[in-house]
């Protein structure tokens, strides 16, 4: 897609006081004034109320110019209206002879949310000039953190049911279908710590062993087995487990020190 002296974007050259939803780009795009991977110049109409809005969308494309930007090459928030780009990600080459951003190239009195962009393919910020922007819950992430689902859930406002899918271990990206993302824990192991998974059993807090087998061995399979420090008539306190004794001569079993 090449646009010589106006504005080129791998959707839209210009979008004003519009909505572009759900959209996604892979091409190449140029121009020589703003190029955007989805929108090349994005803004609403002085003292008009009808806003203009990016909403989950994505761009893979690279993306060269004069003002250049992952997402959108030159946006602008007028008075009278709202500017905003939601939920959008990037992962491509950026080359511009003026201002770059991973997301936007050149951002003017908008509101930027829950977006995300590969800083291992694009090394720069995530907005190349800017003024009074709210860049609200958006972070760049390595291609390694895309593909373990960070960014989904980044994406998604820091939770499991938003618009974003991937399935974690075949998606390198999130995408449009797929699997939810979850943030959690899903072992009981001692050394556990959250991940980004597919697993809908994970939970916020770390969950506790299971002892239902009373052998002492926890049994959602973390590997971790009980020391058996306390007991009570016999009884383990903390796993329930009944201690096998061995007797001594004056009838004391050393395990659980019970006569």
């Amino acid at each position: 897609i090449a646009g010589s002296l106006g504005y080129a974007g791998g959707i839209a050259g210009e979008n004003g006081a519009g909505l572009v939803e759900r959209c996604a780009n892979s091409g190449f795009v140029t121009s020589g004034y703003e190029a955007g991977g989805i929108v090349g110049y994005n803004h609403n109409y002085y003292d008009d109320p009808d806003p203009a809005i990016i909403r989950h969308c994505y761009n893979i494309g690279s993306v060269s110019g004069y003002t250049v930007g992952g997402i959108v090459g030159f946006a602008v928030q007028q008075v009278g209206s709202s500017v905003e780009i939601d939920s959008c990600w990037a992962a491509c080459e950026l080359n511009g002879t003026n201002s770059v951003g991973g997301l936007i190239g050149h951002a003017s009195g908008l509101t930027i949310r829950c977006c995300s962009y590969d800083k291992t393919v694009f090394t720069g910020n995530p907005v190349g000039k800017k003024t009074s922007c709210n860049i609200l819950d958006s972070g760049f992430k390595s291609t390694e953190e895309f593909a373990s689902g960070a960014a989904a859930y980044l994406l998604n406002g820091e939770s499991s049911g938003g618009f974003w899918r991937q399935t974690i271990g075949t998606d390198a990206y999130p995408g449009f279908s797929g699997d939810k993302v979850y943030y959690g824990y899903i072992s009981c192991a001692d050394n556990a710590k959250k991940v980004y998974t597919n697993d809908a059993t994970a939970t916020e807090v770390k969950p506790a062993h299971n002892w239902s087998n009373n052998d002492g061995i926890c049994a959602n399979g973390c590997g971790y087995e009980c020391t058996h420090d306390s007991y009570t008539n016999g009884i383990c306190d903390n796993c329930g487990y009944e201690c096998a004794h061995t007797w001594d001569e004056d009838g004391y079993c050393r395990k659980c020190k019970t006569f």
